[in-house]
């Protein structure tokens, strides 16, 4: 079982930390939304992450990826998305 939360090793600024994770769930058919809280200090990008079909259509649940200013992240959603989307991006180590 792998964890649902963890701390960075590297230290990056969430915008860009966000956009990393974004072009690795799209180099594997993961549709993701950002929400980027500027304002919020302790959550500043909360992703949301699908598998998409052969027709790019939503299918499954959603993952919900936080990246906190300290380094840190934190998954939640549905069960089977989160380790669907973790594959790839552990495979990347991009949350590393």
């Amino acid at each position: 079982m792998t964890s649902t939360s963890g701390k960075s090793t590297t230290r990056r600024h969430p915008a860009t930390w966000a956009r990393q994770v974004a072009l690795v769930c799209d180099e594997y058919g993961l549709a993701v939304s950002i929400e980027h809280r500027d304002k919020q200090a302790g959550k500043p990008a909360i992703l949301r992450v699908r598998a998409l079909d052969a027709e790019l259509a939503p299918e499954g649940g959603v993952a919900v990826l936080t990246l906190y200013a300290t380094g840190s992240w934190t998954w939640g959603g549905d069960a089977d998305a989160v380790a669907h989307a973790r594959q790839p991006l552990d495979h990347a180590e991009v949350l590393r």
